[in-house]
C-alpha cells in the first residue's frame, strides 16, 4: 500500500487507533521500576553477550526468541530499561494492528471496535510495557486465528502462512502453546455440536488457493526456525532436548502452584476488575447461539471460553496470562457492537454504550499504568518492584555520574530475594550477593542492603558513619534498609549521617 492510500480518509480511524495504542504503550516507558522477571531476563541477556547465544533452559518455561530480540535491542539502544521494553511495546501495537486485520472476517466496523478495545485494555497496555514474553504469545494467537478464519473464508496462501507462522511463534515463545493448540482444535468439534442445534450463516467452502508445496514450505520454515533458535544457532545443540523436557517440569510447577496458586474464578475476577470490553464480549457472545450468526465469530467465542476454562484448571496463575484470554472476547465485543448498530433503529445508542465501556477502560488504563503502576492493591501489579527502589539506586547512580570510577565501589546485598537488583546494578563491578544470612561482621562495602529486622545487629559492627534509607523492594517482602558510607556518599546526601558509631560520638567535642 502506498503512503497516499494509507492516509486516505477511510483509514483515519484505524490510524488513530494505532497512534493511541502506541502512545499509551511508549509514553514514559521506563516510568515503573524493573519487574522481578525483567531483572532475570536482563541477566540472561547479559550472559548472551559472553556466550553469543541463549542457552535454553527447560526449567525456565520460556522459549528463546524473546531473549534474542531483547539482546539486539540492548546492543543497539544501550543497557537500560527503555531499550529492553521498547520491542514489547511495539509488538503490543502490532497486536492492535493484527486485530484490525480481522476486517475481512468480521467486518471493518467490528474489527475497529475490537482494535480500539485492545488499544485501551488496561492489561494489554500494562503488560505491553514490560519486557516479558506474554505479548509474543498474544501476537502468535492472533496470527493463528487470522490463519484459521482466513482459510475458512478465503482458502488463501496468506492465511496458511499466518496459521503456520502463529504456531511457530507460539512454540518459540512459551510452553503453554500446547494449551492453545488444544483449544484451537477442540473448538472445532464444539462448534460443530452447537451447529447441530443452531446453524450459523450458510457459506460455501472457498476454493483452495494453496498447494501442497506451499504447506511444505511453510512448515519447513517454521521447523527450521524452531530448531535454530532452540539450538542456539548451532552453538547449543543440547537445547533441543528442552523442547520435550520442559513439559514434565511445567506439569509439576503448574499443579504445585509454588506460591502462585489462585482460585478457579481468578480470571473472571480480573475481567470484572479491569477488562469490561472483554467481559461484555464474553457475555454478549450468548447472542451467537442464535441461528444465522457469523460462524467465525462463534468459533472465536467458543475458543475464548475454552481457553479461560483451561487456564482456570491450572492452580499456578500469574495475571499477565490474561493477555492470551482477552483477544477472542474483544473480537466478539466488536462484532456485537457492529451488529447492534445495524439492528437498532438508532445505531447511536449502540456506539454510545460501547464508547462508555471503552472510556471507562481508558480511564482505568491511564490510572493503572501512569499512577498506580506499583500499587500492591492492584491485582495486575504482581511481583512488581516498588518505586522506593530509587531510594537505594539513585544515590549510587548520582555518585557514578560524578565519577565513573565509583562504579567499582564494593557493595553488599544481604537479601533472600533481590531481583531485579543484579541486572539494575550490572555496571557495578564489585557487588556481592550473600542472601539473607551474610557475614555477621561489618562488610568492607560502600553500600549495603539488609532486611530491616537484621539491621540493628549489623549496626553494632559498624566502625564508620552511614547514611540510612528505609524502603521496600516489592509486596510480600520484608522492609529493608540501605546503608551508604558517609565518607563516600557525602557528595550526594545533604545533612549529617544517620548512623554514627558510638565511639565516634564519644570522641566528638
Amino acid at each position: 500500500m502506498s503512503i497516499k492510500k494509507l492516509f486516505r480518509r477511510e483509514n483515519w480511524p484505524a490510524l488513530f487507533i494505532l497512534a493511541l495504542a502506541a502512545g499509551l504503550r511508549i509514553a514514559s516507558l521506563d516510568l515503573k521500576p524493573p519487574h522481578f522477571d525483567e531483572g532475570v531476563n536482563g541477566l540472561f541477556i547479559d550472559r548472551m553477550a559472553d556466550t553469543g547465544y541463549y542457552a535454553y533452559d527447560p526449567g525456565n518455561y520460556h522459549g528463546p526468541l524473546h531473549f534474542y530480540v531483547l539482546y539486539f535491542a540492548q546492543a543497539l539502544l544501550g543497557r537500560n530499561l527503555w531499550a529492553i521494553r521498547l520491542p514489547m511495546a511495539l509488538l503490543s501495537v502490532v497486536a492492535v494492528g493484527l486485530t484490525l486485520g480481522f476486517e475481512k472476517i468480521i467486518g471493518r466496523n467490528a474489527a475497529r471496535w475490537a482494535a480500539l478495545a485492545l488499544a485501551v485494555s488496561p492489561g494489554a497496555v500494562f503488560y505491553g510495557r514490560y519486557a516479558i514474553h506474554e505479548t509474543w504469545l498474544l501476537v502468535a494467537l492472533l496470527l493463528m486465528a487470522l490463519g484459521v478464519c482466513g482459510l475458512w473464508k478465503n482458502g488463501d496462501r496468506r492465511s496458511l502462512w499466518a496459521l503456520v507462522g502463529g504456531v511457530t511463534l507460539a512454540v518459540l515463545t512459551k510452553e503453554t502453546y500446547v494449551i492453545h493448540l488444544a483449544c484451537f482444535l477442540l473448538a472445532v468439534p464444539a462448534l460443530r455440536f452447537v451447529e447441530l442445534f443452531s446453524p450459523s450463516e450458510t457459506l460455501p467452502w472457498p476454493a483452495r488457493q494453496w498447494r501442497a508445496r506451499d504447506l511444505s514450505l511453510a512448515i519447513g520454515v517454521g521447523v527450521a526456525a524452531v530448531l535454530l533458535f532452540y539450538a542456539g544457532f548451532g552453538l547449543n545443540p543440547g537445547g533441543l532436548k528442552g523442547l520435550y523436557q520442559t513439559f514434565a517440569l511445567w506439569m509439576e510447577t503448574g499443579q504445585a502452584g509454588k506460591g502462585h496458586e489462585k482460585g478457579y474464578f481468578y480470571w473472571m475476577e480480573l475481567f470484572g476488575r479491569y477488562e469490561w470490553a472483554a467481559l461484555t464480549g464474553l457475555a454478549g457472545g450468548l447472542a451467537l447461539l442464535w441461528p444465522g450468526v457469523s460462524r467465525a465469530v462463534r468459533y472465536l467465542w467458543i475458543l475464548g471460553l475454552g481457553t479461560v476454562a483451561a487456564y482456570a484448571l491450572v492452580p499456578y496463575k500469574t495475571p499477565w496470562c490474561i493477555l492470551v484470554m482477552l483477544w477472542p472476547f474483544l473480537l466478539v465485543f466488536g462484532h456485537v457492537v457492529a451488529w447492534l448498530g445495524r439492528l437498532l433503529p438508532r445505531s447511536f445508542f449502540a456506539r454510545a454504550a460501547a464508547g462508555l465501556v471503552l472510556l471507562a477502560s481508558l480511564v482505568s488504563c491511564g490510572w493503572l499504568n501512569f499512577h498506580r503502576y506499583d500499587d500492591g492493591d492492584e491485582p495486575y501489579v504482581y511481583v512488581q518492584t516498588f518505586r522506593e527502589i530509587h531510594r537505594f539506586t539513585d544515590p549510587l547512580f548520582a555518585l557514578v555520574a560524578l565519577d565513573p570510577a565509583n562504579s567499582h565501589l564494593p557493595g553488599s546485598i544481604r537479601l533472600a530475594s533481590y531481583h531485579p537488583l543484579p541486572w539494575v546494578l550490572g555496571d557495578f563491578t564489585a557487588v556481592s550477593y550473600h542472601g539473607e544470612n551474610g557475614p555477621a561482621t561489618e562488610p568492607a562495602a560502600a553500600f549495603i542492603l539488609v532486611d530491616k529486622e537484621k539491621a540493628p545487629a549489623l549496626e553494632k559492627t559498624f566502625a564508620r558513619p552511614f547514611y540510612r534509607r528505609d524502603l521496600r523492594l516489592r509486596s510480600g517482602q520484608k522492609p529493608i534498609v540501605a546503608y551508604f558510607d558517609a565518607r563516600k556518599f557525602a557528595q550526594v546526601f545533604s545533612g549529617p549521617p544517620d548512623f554514627v558509631p558510638k565511639r565516634e560520638k564519644d570522641a566528638a567535642p
